[in-house]
């Protein structure tokens, strides 16, 4: 596979759209480019977007309206596109893209408006106002702000407990699973929500640079749970947990996109689970938020392991089955967000963690997630 050093990538597509109109263009490579070895082989998922440099994505070749435009007008000789190639997915060829120039399957779900503010501030979906999210956003106070705790209140004791996660959609919204939302135990019952929390051990919680505002703690005012929820089979196992007030967007609480179209393709991809939840091998929940790196597995190993107990269906969607890396429980209800990978500019809520093995993290045995496509109509119509 051929690479254009970092400049020649965006350089060579703008010398094309310059002289497509007059000649036939090739492509002019570099040093590192002849020593470069030829052709990868083909694996479910193989892309690089620093092979691309600044300025570009590595995207399907189909996403790239450029590309596509100059191929069509014959602007482009074939043999030359592989000094664009930055990867594959199964036997889709993806190049290097500049941004701007491919058709986002993303669909931008909503902008936040902070209600409770008198200037009604606007506020952007999936973007962390302090982690870098050039970077990665791998974790650290501010890196996933959209991640909420579910709160249960004990009537005898007053005592609090956080049995399950859920992700802010707006200033009055929490998503989670229905099972979290209608959870039954003994002198227990659904109290509040509280955001803005990453080290359970202090509040605010701060870094060598700054503090954030304190946690919040919002009492719930009602519970819409999808109409279609079977508890036993954990079916349609969504609902929203509508807040009393709303809450203070800061950098430490936002509002999460949500993946609304059903084109983007997630199989193959490694999204994050945020949370606090226990992970094998742990016997207590940790104080801090954690996050996890999971693949997005096709539906069928999913259905191998739980349909002759629990039917898996195309509403929901596989995730995990890595040895030793696996959520356990207390993750229920927690977000599965994937960044972006055309823009790199937003994440988006793919998935609502549902139910798992007793056996987490067993290699090979993933776990069921609802699928937040398939319910994004139903979400958008309901959330206040």
């Amino acid at each position: 596979m051929a690479v254009l050093s970092r400049s020649l990538i965006l350089v060579s597509l703008l010398s094309i759209m310059a002289l497509c109109s007059s000649s036939t263009v090739a492509f002019v490579e570099d040093e590192e480019d002849r020593d470069f070895d030829g052709t990868p082989s083909l694996t479910h998922e193989k892309s690089d977007d620093s092979l691309c440099g600044i300025g570009s994505v590595c995207t399907p070749i189909g996403s790239c309206a450029l590309l596509q435009d100059l191929m069509e007008q014959s602007c482009l000789i074939s043999e030359k596109l592989g000094a664009l190639t930055c990867g594959y997915r199964g036997n889709e060829v993806l190049v290097c893209c500049p941004q701007g120039s491919s058709n986002n399957p993303f669909t931008y779900h909503h902008i936040s408006s902070q209600a409770s503010s008198s200037s009604q501030k606007k506020i952007a979906c999936g973007q962390p106002l302090f982690n870098n999210i050039k970077q990665g956003g791998n974790g650290g106070l501010g890196s996933h702000p959209w991640v909420a705790r579910v709160g249960y209140i004990n009537a005898k004791t007053g005592r609090m407990t956080y049995p399950c996660c859920g992700s802010i959609i707006s200033d009055r919204t929490v998503l989670t699973a229905a099972h979290c939302a209608l959870a039954k135990a003994d002198n227990y019952q659904l109290a509040s929500v509280r955001v803005g929390e990453y080290e359970g051990k202090g509040d605010p919680d701060c870094t060598k640079s700054f503090c954030a505002h304190p946690v919040q703690d919002i009492a719930v005012s009602h519970v819409i749970v999808h109409p279609g929820f079977e508890r036993k089979i954990f079916k349609h196992d969504v609902a929203l947990l509508i807040l009393n007030i709303p809450m203070n967007f800061s950098v430490a609480a936002l509002p999460i996109c949500l993946l609304e179209n059903s084109n983007v393709p997630l199989v193959g991809r490694r999204a994050s689970l945020v949370g606090w939840g226990k992970t094998p091998g742990q016997t207590a929940t940790p104080s801090r938020e954690q996050l996890l790196e999971l693949p997005i597995v096709p539906l069928d190993q999913c259905n191998k392991i739980y349909s002759q107990v629990i039917p898996v269906t195309q509403n929901q969607m596989c995730v995990g089955g890595e040895a030793r890396k696996d959520a356990c429980s207390g993750f229920g209800g927690a977000p599965l967000i994937l960044l972006d990978h055309y823009s790199r500019s937003r994440y988006y809520q793919v998935g609502i963690a549902s139910f798992g093995s007793n056996k987490c993290g067993t290699q090979g045995v993933p776990s069921v997630y609802s699928s937040v496509h398939r319910y994004a109509e139903w979400i958008r119509n309901n959330m206040v």
